[in-house]
């Protein structure tokens, strides 16, 4: 039971605590923790979904055609498990004092992912330790990082579309990956390997640039400055605050105007 969870918890809690380090002002420690257990606690939740949905489903078999077998990862991995990651982040942490800047978007989401993961593992070592589901911490972060940057980004522009795109994008992803792992199970087939290695190593290049530019100054100014206009709407925004949304909206509304032209 000791080798089961280690094996599940370990391998996302330290990709966690580099994702966490990457945070030029880290969250608070506490709240991150709340994340990894939220995320481990809806792991049921959406199995118990997945269960019902399956049967109605293509089979998830190797032997099964591989545009089926995407259609069903997509929908029952790859739709189920991240709106399940995207509600808790959305629920629990969007509106918090302590979401910030841009980049805890995609902080949070990399927290409930690993807290996910942690809990989908122990569930599959239960009949022993599966070596190779070491990748599934990396691929459920890579995966969430899709739209938690999006999350991040909407307070910037308050735009909802790309947001939404980049929640498709990674559930259209997971399906991916679900489905290329099952795919790869059938002799003969060593060059599916050789793709899921690609995907990974893209998709990490991508969060890795992701984290950069959130943490840009411009763009963390900008989160803020929304911040105040969502608060002073609200009612919450202290005087102080308010003068300076008027002073400096406008301008702020300039800018990303002559952003999206260019």
């Amino acid at each position: 039971m000791t080798t089961i969870f280690l094996a599940a918890m370990a391998p996302a809690t330290i990709w966690l605590w580099y994702f966490y380090r990457k945070d030029k002002r880290p969250e608070p420690i506490g709240l991150i923790g709340l994340a990894f257990l939220a995320g481990l606690l809806i792991v049921y939740p959406a199995y118990l979904i997945q269960r019902r949905i399956l049967p109605h489903l293509p089979s998830l078999s190797p032997e099964q055609d591989f545009d089926l077998l995407l259609l069903s990862t997509t929908i029952a991995a790859g739709l189920v498990e991240e709106m399940a990651k995207f509600a808790i982040v959305l629920l629990l942490f969007f509106w918090r004092k302590e979401m910030d800047e841009p980049v805890d978007g995609l902080i949070y989401a990399m927290a409930v992912a690993m807290g996910f993961s942690a809990g989908e593992d122990y569930l599959r070592h239960v009949n022993g330790v599966e070596w190779a589901r070491l990748l599934n911490p990396p691929g459920h972060a890579m995966f969430s990082a899709l739209w938690g940057y999006g999350l991040g980004l909407y307070l910037v522009n308050e735009r909802w579309q790309p947001l939404f795109a980049r929640l498709m994008l990674a559930v259209f992803v997971h399906g991916l990956w679900d489905a290329l792992s099952i795919y790869r199970e059938l002799d003969g087939r060593w060059w599916v390997s050789l793709v899921v290695f690609v995907l990974a190593f893209g998709l990490f290049c991508a969060l890795e640039t992701k984290l950069r530019l959130l943490q840009d100054p411009e763009v963390a100014e900008r989160f803020r400055q929304s911040r105040v206009r969502w608060r002073q709407l609200a009612g919450h925004a202290p005087p102080a605050e308010r003068s300076l949304e008027r002073q400096v909206a406008p301008l702020l509304r300039a800018r990303i105007r002559r952003d999206r032209h260019s």
